[in-house]
């Protein structure tokens, strides 16, 4: 029987498994030791219980803090329990006797959980930060290699204008660098402590020192109780964030592939990303690209699921929240793996000069400029140079004929020079992929001084036990 309900009479099993979250809770099991040693922390430093009182639990937290495996060290111990919080609490009496019975004082699961899932949430988006870092530093350094190469671009997926590759390039690049500094500020959000607001008003224990904030890097700021523990405000609004990078990314992959394609063939992804056919050997697919499109979708799908679970919820904890966990974690870890196998993936690609040469020599690429420069040299109205460019056209076909060619001359337009147009209408990429450059440095600076940061609280964490453990006569 579930150690909480066994008070309350008859358990059906098929209930109890179903509302249990005890497998699927791998993915919170190590934050929610961590909520559960600096709550000790916080009893022994406030002296609402001696460290003599709590050193063996202590000592376990620590031991499951510092374990590879903290969910399967306390599972396969406990075999039943409604949620890990449970099993822990039941793990802990197993090696401890009644001496844990003095660690659930001035706490409650719904505090607790609050808590957790902005751990688990935060830790996640720093991943996610530290692996667009690396997909940034790809695209750049792809940009870099192709700098001097002239591609087309398109708008309604007809041929617009041409320009470097370097800056249809950082083009993405700059994208995720917004979407880099939504999530910067995403994890910002995740610092307002729970803790201490008990399961919806408060406790009784008066906690003098906000030990956890100093453990668990959580402001000073102490949450409204009722707040704290019903609402998932900053969690929701922090992974809204990664399904619009996700629809940036879909966005990333979805033009790859159309530049892959027969019809353009401006981009060859390398041997890894791609598959065949069980028929057709010749086949190149991009199916790494085409499932993160997919993926996208799934994490459109992931939000709206979690947004429609909790919109029709009245204030106070409601078990529906914990489906809402479930929802937010494949969103987390969708997004973390597509970030990772797409800097992987464009790593690999390949620009061909070739194919973006001949795809600009069949298209007319330089209308706005040819408008533009008539305008500029003749003093003429732009709309009207824009008509006499668009009349030239009709007459020669919508392509390069005697009339537009009269034009090209008189604005000192060579066609079959796409770089000179693009150089003189854009300048050279150098001192754009610096600046990129610059800024990509300046952000993992950030992710840097984050992760001082956090390791200083686990370090902060990891002592604390271990002076109430050795205080206490503990292991």
């Amino acid at each position: 029987m579930m150690r909480y309900r066994r008070y309350l009479g008859k358990e059906d099993e098929l209930a109890a498994s179903y509302t249990s979250s005890l497998g699927r809770d791998d993915w919170l099991a190590p934050y929610i030791v961590q909520v559960f040693a600096a709550h000790v922390a916080a009893l022994a430093e406030n002296n609402i219980v001696g460290p003599d009182r709590l050193a063996c639990v202590a000592g376990t937290l620590l031991d499951l803090l510092q374990s590879g495996d903290p969910y399967g060290k306390v599972v396969d111990s406990i075999k039943a329990a409604e949620d890990y919080f449970e099993a822990l609490e039941a793990y802990l009496y197993k090696r401890c006797g009644d001496e844990a019975g003095f660690v659930p004082i001035g706490r409650s699961r719904n505090d607790q959980v609050a808590a957790v899932l902005e751990l688990a949430v935060r830790h996640h988006l720093f991943q996610i930060l530290q692996e667009m870092i690396e997909l940034r530093r790809s695209l750049i350094e792809k940009a870099k290699e192709y700098s001097d190469v002239v591609i087309p671009v398109y708008t309604h997926l007809q041929v617009a204008q041409a320009t470097w590759a370097a800056d249809y390039l950082l083009s993405f690049e700059e994208a995720l660098e917004d979407a880099w500094r939504w999530i910067a500020e995403g994890i910002r959000m995740l610092d307002k402590s729970p803790l201490g607001s008990g399961p919806a008003a408060g406790t009784m224990v008066a906690f003098s020192d906000r030990t956890w904030d100093r453990l668990l890097c959580f402001n000073q700021h102490a949450l409204e109780p009722y707040y704290a523990t019903s609402s998932r405000l900053n969690v929701l609004a922090a992974c809204s964030i990664l399904a619009v990078l996700m629809t940036e990314l879909s966005r990333l992959a979805e033009d790859m592939v159309i530049q892959s394609s027969q019809g353009f063939m401006v981009v060859d992804f390398s041997d890894e990303f791609v598959a065949t056919s069980s028929i057709m050997p010749h086949k190149r697919n991009p199916v790494v690209a085409e499932v993160l499109r997919a993926r996208a979708g799934g994490a459109i799908g992931d939000l709206a699921a979690a947004l429609s679970m909790y919109k029709g919820l009245p204030y106070g904890y409601n078990l529906d929240l914990q489906e809402v966990n479930e929802r937010l974690r494949a969103l987390l870890e969708s997004t973390l793996t597509s970030v990772k196998v797409l800097a992987r993936m464009v790593r690999g690609l390949r620009i061909s000069r070739e194919s973006a040469a001949r795809l600009l020599q069949g298209s007319v690429y330089w209308g706005q400029e040819l408008s533009e420069a008539l305008s500029l040299k003749t003093g003429a109205p732009f709309r009207e140079a824009y008509f006499s460019t668009a009349s030239a056209l009709r007459h020669d076909g919508w392509r390069q004929g005697p009339e537009t060619r009269r034009l090209l001359e008189a604005a000192g337009i060579e066609p079959s020079k796409p770089e000179e147009l693009v150089r003189a209408r854009s300048g050279d990429p150098a001192g754009r992929i610096t600046e990129a450059e610059k800024r990509l440095e300046e952000d993992r600076r950030v992710v840097r001084k984050l992760l001082e940061e956090f390791m200083e609280c686990r370090t902060r964490l990891v002592e604390a036990l271990k002076s109430i453990a050795l205080r206490g006569g503990g292991a």
